[in-house]
Formats: structure tokens, C-alpha cells, sequence
């Protein structure tokens, strides 16, 4: 077994113009087994960071349940995780753990229970961020993984910047469903919908940001 590292220079690459970078390996030999990896950095920063997850939900028992058997995991590896269920149907039971909250509220729609979430979190004052997420989702938690590393080293310039979430088809995991989305009066509009996630330029494509979608 033996470990290898590579530095990248991220800056010189930057300042080059390279943009997006991705790693290939090839086996040189049949002998090879590749086991894990991953990527390291040394940050001028660090922070103490937790994060409420505020989940709204109307009668979807089954979805809500499952996704905080997921969550329930992630807690026990990293606390300084918690979930917050706003629950609008008031029918949410039988759901508690370590860092879990459930919030009956009036039916007021997604928009005032998420917003009822938000008002949670400054009031109990327990958390530096929040992220809002679907009950209706799965839930790859992985990616949290990240986001909390990427609080942990933020610059201050960025601190109050937001990060916004791309989904997946469920019935086609490598097709993307949207990648930020807004509302044009009644119409959602969204952003690199349908993208075939296997093609590299899509991956490209998918990390330029358009000043407008028309």
C-alpha cells in the first residue's frame, strides 16, 4: 500500500484561467487497486461552525421519516449538525432524536414555514447558518459534508454569501433537475435543467451562471 499526494497550485491555475479541474487516474498495471482518496487544503481561516437543517413539510410522513433516519446518521458523525422540522400539518409524530426539533405550525405554505424556520433559528439563537431543504428529497449527505467545510474555512469577505443547491432526477440520477431556479411572475424558470451530468461540458456549462435567464 502506498500513498500518494500531489499538490495543485490553485491560484497559478486561476490566474491561467482554468476554472474547473478534474483528476483522471490510469492504471499502469493490473496489480493496481485504487482504495480511497480526496481533496486537501490548507486554509488561511478557520471557524466554529453549526448548522440548523430547517425541513417544511405538510403530510408527507413517509418522505420526513426516512430523511431523518439519513440525518440521524450524519448527527452522529458530526453534531454540530440539527434538523428543524416546521411541520404545517400538524400531523408529524413519532419523530425525535439527538438534535431534532418538530415545530407544529398553522398551514401557512412553504413560504411561511420556512420563514418560520428562519425566525426559529435567530430566536433560540443555536446555530451560525441554516440550510433550507424539501422533505421530499433524497438526501445525499455527502454533499453537507462539504458545505460544512466550506463554512469552516469561508473568508470574511464571503461570510454572508449564500450557497444554493442543484438537485437530480431521481428517476435519472445523472440527469441534473436545476441548478438555482427563480420566478418570472407565475413561471419558475430554471437554470441547467435536464443536463446530461456524464458530459463534461455540461459539467462545464454548469458552473457559469447566466446574469438572466430569459
Amino acid at each position: 500500500k502506498n500513498d500518494f499526494v500531489y499538490d495543485l497550485p490553485l491560484k497559478e491555475l486561476l490566474e491561467a484561467g482554468i476554472e474547473v479541474i478534474g483528476i483522471e487516474l490510469t492504471a499502469l498495471s493490473d496489480e493496481l487497486t485504487f482504495i480511497e482518496g480526496g481533496f486537501y487544503g490548507n486554509f488561511e481561516t478557520t471557524q466554529e461552525v453549526s448548522i440548523g437543517i430547517v425541513i417544511c413539510t405538510f403530510k408527507r410522513e413517509q418522505y420526513v421519516k426516512h430523511n431523518v433516519a439519513v440525518l440521524k446518521e450524519l448527527i452522529e458523525k458530526n453534531d454540530k449538525f440539527s434538523v428543524m422540522i416546521i411541520d404545517n400539518g400538524r400531523t408529524l409524530t413519532e419523530v425525535s432524536g439527538k438534535n431534532i426539533q418538530v415545530i407544529p405550525n398553522p398551514n401557512y405554505g412553504g413560504s411561511g414555514g420556512f420563514t418560520r424556520g428562519l425566525m426559529e433559528q435567530v430566536n433560540q439563537g443555536c446555530n451560525n447558518y441554516v440550510l433550507m431543504m424539501d422533505d421530499d428529497i433524497v438526501i445525499e449527505t455527502s454533499a453537507l459534508d462539504r458545505v460544512y467545510k466550506v463554512c469552516q474555512h469561508v473568508r470574511e469577505e464571503r461570510k454572508m454569501q449564500m450557497f444554493g443547491g442543484a438537485m437530480l432526477n431521481m428517476q435519472k440520477p445523472t440527469e441534473q433537475f436545476e441548478n438555482t431556479a427563480y420566478w418570472k411572475l407565475i413561471k419558475l424558470i430554471a437554470f441547467g435543467r435536464g443536463f446530461d451530468l456524464t458530459d463534461k461540458r455540461k459539467l462545464y456549462e454548469n458552473e457559469k451562471f447566466p446574469e438572466k435567464i430569459n
